[in-house]
């Protein structure tokens, strides 16, 4: 009988993990907890752990480590450290799996990364994953933790104070370096808990079989807690037709990214880019309380401009009159298709006023010849002007939408005008047509006599 649990992330996640994040372990395999088949490392071990790349794009996992619970138990001590080889890289949507140099039926063929003497490091003089009250991480190069998933009788063990508890999730001297490892301090499991929980799972037994994503990638966990082999076949020892996908035949996944849904949309209002749309099902974590985890970057089109953020919804504001359409890239490098069309609705007969056709230089008493035209849209008439030079008016044509200023200078003054024009109309607020007139004075020649030459 197989007793399968569905397991969400812990209490403060509900969102996406990082790229490369740990698929599946098998933790407690057929036999006793002596090796073989026990013993992650050992000849005819049955034990492996399988990591994945959920995003779009290849990640060079070179120098990656992959820990696991060090400490003793009865007679048997866990664990140990695996730093993976330089020149390791994982493509979208692969697996690697990671196992004894000489496993066990079933895994013969199937370990892409044998655990040797110079990958490893032991806690003690055995490696086996923790079959009680366990953890494995995955870190990066330089020792940050990507993804942690823990198994006990309580969620709340992994923070106990009790005189086992501290010891099975935060062991005594730390996490052990494979040789030639950088001088990094991997953290354990309750210090990734306490830094970052977004990124630690939890598996509801004290001493599950097998441990393995829903589906790859997927943010639940699921699990069995007791051993047959012939009813699980999306476990390596039998999916090798089937690209050791988890879920079963049939279920593998290309890595993708769902488009945002459109929440509430808000119009523009009195002729001002100010409408907004508000996007949801963005691809991140978000625990209570704490940092998320991962970031997305949305592109709105037109225009392409880019928004990043951390959280599951977001309000995309200053949007005029128009059609969007928006896309979301996930922090894997995987986009999405477009979201459906927004349309913003708003006014598009807003006042608006060109600029002066001509700043001309014009002498007193000369008559303009060439009307100074302003084109404006929206608009049903003009104010006063301030700042025309005497002598010259402006004039508002509503069969064209244009102000024309004509006339001619008086001879009052000369100078430099800097005029305005209100304009008239719904939403002409504050709107008006501005430029500048040079009037210069009138010369009158001077001539001197010069005496005859002969």
């Amino acid at each position: 009988m197989r007793n399968y649990f569905l397991l969400g992330l812990f209490l403060w996640c509900n969102g996406l993990l990082g790229q490369v994040v740990l698929n599946e372990i098998y933790i407690r395999p057929d036999g006793s907890a002596n090796t073989p088949p026990n013993g992650l490392v050992f000849p005819d071990s049955k034990e492996y752990i399988e990591i994945y790349n959920r995003g779009c794009s290849p990640v060079d996992i070179s120098g990656y480590f992959l820990a696991m619970k060090q400490q003793g138990f009865g007679t048997v001590a866990t664990g140990g450290t695996i730093r993976i080889p330089d020149g390791t890289l994982i493509n979208p949507g692969q697996h690697l799996v990671l196992g004894s140099p000489a496993p066990g039926a079933g895994l013969v063929g199937n370990i892409d990364i044998p655990i040797t003497a110079a990958i490893r490091c032991f806690y003690t003089a055995n490696f086996v994953i923790a079959n009680v009250d366990g953890w494995v991480a995955l870190y990066n190069a330089a020792g940050t933790p990507l993804d942690c998933v823990y198994w006990s009788g309580a969620a709340g063990n992994i923070t106990s104070s009790s005189s086992t508890y501290p010891s099975d999730f935060n062991p005594p001297g730390g996490i052990c370096l494979p040789p030639g490892s950088p001088a990094v301090t991997l953290p354990t499991a309750r210090q990734i808990f306490q830094s970052k929980p977004c990124i630690v799972s939890y598996i509801p037994d004290s001493t599950p079989v097998i441990a393995y994503r829903q589906t790859d990638g997927a943010n639940n966990w699921l699990f069995t807690s007791t051993f047959n082999a012939a009813t699980l076949p999306w476990t390596i020892n039998n999916s090798v037709a089937n690209g050791n996908c988890n879920g079963g035949p049939g279920a593998c996944v290309t890595p993708s990214q769902s488009p945002p849904t459109i929440g509430i949309i808000t119009n523009a209002t009195n002729c001002e880019n100010n409408g907004s749309v508000v996007l949801n099902n963005l691809p991140v974590n978000l625990p209570n309380g704490v940092a998320p985890c991962s970031n997305w970057t949305i592109t709105q089109t037109p225009g392409g401009s880019t928004t990043t953020g951390n959280t599951n919804s977001t309000t995309i504001s200053g949007l005029g009159p128009g059609t969007y359409t928006f896309t979301v890239t996930n922090a894997g490098g995987c986009v999405s298709v477009a979201s459906a069309s927004v349309t913003i609705t708003g006014s598009t007969n807003c006042c608006s006023v060109g600029p002066a056709s001509a700043t001309p230089n014009i002498c007193v008493n000369t008559a303009l010849t060439i009307p100074i035209t302003h084109t404006t849209n929206g608009a049903t008439g003009i104010g006063i002007p301030t700042g025309l030079p005497p002598g010259m008016i402006a004039t508002f044509n509503s069969a064209t939408n244009t102000i024309s200023i004509t006339g001619t200078p008086s001879s009052v003054g000369s100078g430099t005008y800097n005029y305005t024009i209100p304009i008239t109309g719904a939403s002409c607020t504050n709107v008006n047509a501005t430029g500048t007139i040079t009037v210069n004075s009138a010369v009158t020649p001077t001539f001197t006599q010069v005496a005859a030459i002969c």
